[in-house]
């Protein structure tokens, strides 16, 4: 009806930077040290991420002169981010499902693939959606009667939060439950997620470069 007029009012207001959350990290790990980035200030599990993402490419096809929007023509690089959106958005309508099918609702979780926020995430191309995706296993699993479903709760939000720091704060829900040794193994397990990705780098040197950041 208005032929986008409004667009630019609700999603990114540059009409050619589609993408570029996931190709500019993708960019940056071309560098040894990510953080010498001036704007690189993602934790080090997403410069992890997309390190292992970055390992599909041919080096002889990319150069650091070709840039981010480079890497958005590679189709190698942009079928690997679909891979990521792809399985990111199964995971979120399969796990909304599981949380909505009690209630009855079971297209509503087909319809939140459609809301504003999520669709900003996908026109963004950010990490956050990988994030999203983990807290929702973790909503999902963690007062499950089965051990091994909460655990792998746990190693969800613990990756989850490593990506954007604060889905962490949903550990509150396990600590409800009363289980002080599982909240505690939680907590353990998420530092552990957290920091472990510094080392891949340069250590206690990456850490507080990232604070710098």
């Amino acid at each position: 009806m208005t032929g986008s007029y409004y667009w630019k009012g609700y999603f990114h207001f540059y009409p050619t930077d589609t993408f570029m959350d996931y190709f500019n990290v993708l960019y940056w790990v071309l560098y040894d040290d990510p953080y010498m980035i001036p704007t690189a200030n993602y934790p080090a599990m997403c410069f992890f991420l997309l390190k292992l993402m970055y390992s599909f490419l041919n080096p002889n096809d990319i150069t650091v002169s070709s840039g981010s929007d480079g890497l958005r023509q590679n189709n190698v690089a942009m079928m690997g981010f679909y891979f990521v959106l792809a399985l990111s958005l199964i995971t979120i309508y399969y796990f909304c499902k599981g949380a909505l099918d009690d209630r009855g609702d079971k297209n509503m979780a087909l319809v939140l693939l459609f809301t504003g926020p999520l669709l900003f995430l996908v026109e963004r191309g950010n990490l956050l959606i990988i994030a999203y995706a983990l807290l929702l296993v973790y909503l999902n699993y963690y007062d499950s009667d089965s051990k091994r479903k909460r655990y792998i709760a746990y190693i969800a939000l613990s990756i989850s939060a490593s990506i954007k720091l604060y889905p962490a704060l949903f550990g509150i829900l396990t600590l409800k439950r009363k289980n002080i040794k599982e909240t505690v193994h939680l907590a353990l397990l998420g530092i552990v997620v957290f920091v472990l990705p510094f080392f891949y780098f340069d250590g206690i040197i990456t850490f507080k470069e990232w604070l710098g950041g």
